[in-house]
């Protein structure tokens, strides 16, 4: 794309006059309607070239790039050349460490998180390690592929523990805590679609848990979620249910009272010998 040097062909046209008229020339009319013509032209040339760089700068294009001018214009060609290499870098490195999905970071923006957290209301659905073969190196980036996606669908806040995966609702109270569970718990079903060609033992194990916890903001590490919900949801993991999404007792009675959860002869209670007391919602 190239920038129409503004003022170089205005200033040209002002000399040629000055000259035609300190000599008395008979042509200065024609050339004054001529340069009338010319200026015009050159103004439209500059705002076509303003619109282009609008639509370039406005564009999401990883390849995009201003063509470089002489005078003023070159020195904005410069900086804005500059500008968009900065840009392309920081995409890059938001690409490799993860961005919370838009929804979330809009309401990151708009939110001011103190130091020693914001208070929320969250469901939290864990997902355990895959089971299969390959190294967890390969099970981590399949699971993590399949969370990010359901993450990205339903506005949560992605983490991590070890091999185990968090999706996070509600972090930031862009959500009441009914929401929040129906979103994991549509987030839950599209995890089980994921491996739904797998036989059941070669399944993840999936967790709910809901309830208070505080929002964080700590350095390197970005927005974080800790309380007991985080907790809750990786020790239900140890309970094991391939096909079934082991909930904690809040999360099922709250699940039962938006009527997303059957009733506990579908149900049952499990009594792990370590942990809080679950329930397995089919799914």
């Amino acid at each position: 794309m190239r920038l129409f040097g503004a003022g170089g062909l205005s200033l040209l046209i002002l000399l040629i006059l000055g000259a035609l008229a300190a000599l008395g020339h008979p042509a200065v009319t024609v050339a004054a309607l001529v340069a009338a013509l010319l200026l015009v032209w050159e103004r439209a040339a500059g705002q076509r070239a303003m619109r282009r760089l609008a639509a370039v700068l406005a564009a999401d294009n990883q390849e995009a790039k201003v063509e470089v001018s002489g005078g003023a214009w070159g020195e904005l060609c410069h900086a804005i050349n500059r500008l968009l290499q900065q840009r392309r870098g920081e995409q890059r490195i938001q690409r490799l460490l993860g961005a919370p999905p838009a929804p979330l970071a809009a309401r990151l923006a708009e939110v001011a998180v103190p130091r020693d957290g914001l208070p929320c209301e969250v469901a939290v659905l864990a997902l355990g390690p895959l089971p299969g073969a390959e190294g967890p190196a390969e099970r981590l980036q399949v699971a993590a592929a399949a969370a990010a996606r359901q993450a990205e669908l339903h506005g949560a806040l992605l983490s991590r523990s070890g091999e185990r995966i968090l999706l996070i609702f509600g972090a930031l109270g862009e959500n009441r805590p009914e929401a929040a569970l129906r979103a994991a718990q549509r987030a839950a079903v599209g995890l089980r679609d994921a491996w739904a060609s797998r036989p059941e033992p070669l399944r993840p194990t999936l967790s709910l848990a809901g309830g208070p916890a505080r929002a964080l903001l700590l350095p390197g590490l970005g927005l974080s979620v800790v309380g007991p919900p985080v907790e809750q949801a990786l020790a239900l993991l140890d309970a094991g249910q391939p096909g079934a999404l082991i909930c904690s007792e809040s999360a099922y009675v709250s699940l039962r009272r938006l009527g997303s959860a059957p009733p506990l002869s579908i149900a049952p209670r499990l009594t792990p010998t370590a942990g809080p007391v679950a329930y397995a919602v089919p799914l």
